[in-house]
């Protein structure tokens, strides 16, 4: 009998070895893909702000006041003066309840002579995006009044 013959192929081991490394890399790619998928929810969220804070300034150059007080998203909705300055009201991206404001984004207006409004949306990373006449802002704390921060 001839013994040179060679034999191809791969063992359990090395199969095994194989298998666990690609299972090591896709879990740390799946908690990368989670990572950026709460980064994108929040630029959402900044972006909607900042959209509504341009169709509140808009709606101040042609009224010379804010609108009345109110809630912007799940919970409510933009008084209806705002639409032709804003398509559609804006709706929280993440389908989930953030332990800071379940319902979306918060907005205060129409203060006194309707000067001021204040305007927030929750964060998933931490912290609040705030808007006013001041401009736009990120807090570690939830606005308490009309002027917020």
């Amino acid at each position: 009998m001839n013994n040179n013959t060679k034999k191809t192929g791969f063992t359990l081991i090395e199969l095994l070895v194989v298998v666990t490394i690609i299972g090591i890399i896709a879990s740390i790619t799946i908690v990368s893909l989670g990572q950026i998928r709460k980064k994108a929810r929040d630029s959402r969220r900044v972006s909607d702000v900042r959209q509504t804070m341009l169709a509140l300034e808009l709606y101040y150059d042609d009224h010379l006041k804010y609108p009345e007080k109110g809630v912007v998203g799940l919970a409510g909705s933009i008084p209806a003066s705002i639409p032709p300055y804003l398509d559609e009201t804006p709706e929280d991206p993440g389908n989930i309840i953030l332990a800071c404001y379940p319902e979306g984004y918060r907005w205060w207006g129409n203060a006194g002579q309707a000067q001021k409004y204040c305007l927030w949306a929750c964060l998933e990373s931490g912290g609040f995006f705030v808007s006013s006449p001041k401009g736009a802002k990120l807090l570690e704390n939830s606005p308490t009044d009309l002027d917020c921060w």
